[in-house]
């Protein structure tokens, strides 16, 4: 496994950190817990040693999960999770609810801790901006749970540059994470201004929902409920045609390298120097061999200028840089 440090908090993470979204159980079809837990033990054994979580995930139900699964281990890991983003409220309506006024992140805080059965986050994120609280109110909320020595470490997800430079008026941030792939780079911007304040950064759908592994050839359909419907545009057209002359491109460094193409997409991420370190979600500890293998090796800086160049062809993307 490689590290890299993740910004100003010191701390050497892992290049592939462990996404719990698809853990949570909802939105990502059937998910068995027993084999979750063994998935986040052995990924913890082949020297994963970060975990991202959220209350919203599952409702809750991928914090427990994860709390069950680094009991006896809890030094060994790194722990994030959030606040904010409604739970109940939001599988009744389908519509984000975000809620960032000081009791909620309490309240968010003390619910996590519960279900990670620890007593401290190492690191806590804002989920999404809240328009209607005051950033300093939350800034301050999230200090004071700091201060008190309940969270080791402040950040947070999808922050333009301009709501990260307001949070550090406030308080200690140290953390952003933002989606990020070789075919979503919405978070570009974001992620470098961030590394260029030594900012610790996190990416999240590194595989783009799978679509990057290249097991889809083929336009496909899932369930209306399915994440990969909700938020992945790529499974369709008239997207699909466009990232299938991406992963062909992919296609043609895996042969070469002798390697799969989902090792190619998992390597051109976390080589990325936008990203500490890339949330995978894995089901099964297979998932995890697979990925952790990725890392035995490194693309060239020709094979990433390949996918660069397709990449700016098809979509107008920017470098990876």
């Amino acid at each position: 496994m490689r590290y890299k440090t993740f910004g100003k908090t010191g701390v050497d993470v892992s290049v592939i950190g462990f996404g719990t979204w698809v853990t949570g159980g909802i939105y990502w079809g059937d998910v068995d817990d027993s084999r979750s837990i063994d998935a986040i033990r052995a990924a913890v054994g082949m020297g994963i040693n970060l975990i991202d979580t959220a209350p919203i995930y599952g409702v809750g139900h991928s914090e427990t999960v994860v709390g069950q699964a680094t009991k006896g281990i809890r030094d060994k890991v790194f722990i994030a999770t959030k606040f904010g983003l409604g739970t109940e409220e939001f599988f009744q309506t389908h519509q984000g609810i975000n809620d960032n006024s000081r009791k909620k992140v309490f309240e968010d805080c003390e619910n996590s801790l519960k279900r990670l059965q620890t007593d401290y986050i190492d690191l806590l994120l804002v989920h999404w901006p809240d328009p209607g609280t005051p950033l300093e109110e939350t800034c301050a909320a999230m200090a004071d749970l700091q201060k008190q020595g309940k969270v080791r470490f402040l950040g947070a997800c999808n922050f333009t540059p301009e709501e990260v430079l307001e949070a550090e008026q406030y308080c200690d941030f140290s953390v952003l994470q933002h989606r990020y792939s070789i075919l979503s780079r919405r978070g570009q911007p974001a992620l470098r201004f961030a590394s260029q304040r030594n900012i610790g950064t996190m990416s999240f759908g590194s595989l783009d929902g799978g679509f990057l592994t290249g097991a889809y050839r083929a336009p496909t359909t899932f369930d209306e409920q399915d994440e990969r419907t909700i938020g992945y545009r790529f499974f369709k057209e008239p997207d699909f045609s466009k990232g299938i002359q991406i992963i062909a491109v992919m296609d043609k460094i895996a042969e070469a390298r002798g390697r799969s193409t989902a090792e190619v997409a998992l390597n051109w991420n976390t080589q990325s120097p936008l990203v500490s370190t890339s949330l995978v979600g894995m089901r099964s500890v297979a998932e995890v061999e697979l990925n952790v293998k990725a890392m035995e090796w490194e693309l060239t800086p020709v094979e990433i200028d390949q996918i660069d160049e397709a990449c700016s062809k098809v979509l107008g993307y920017e470098p990876n840089k």
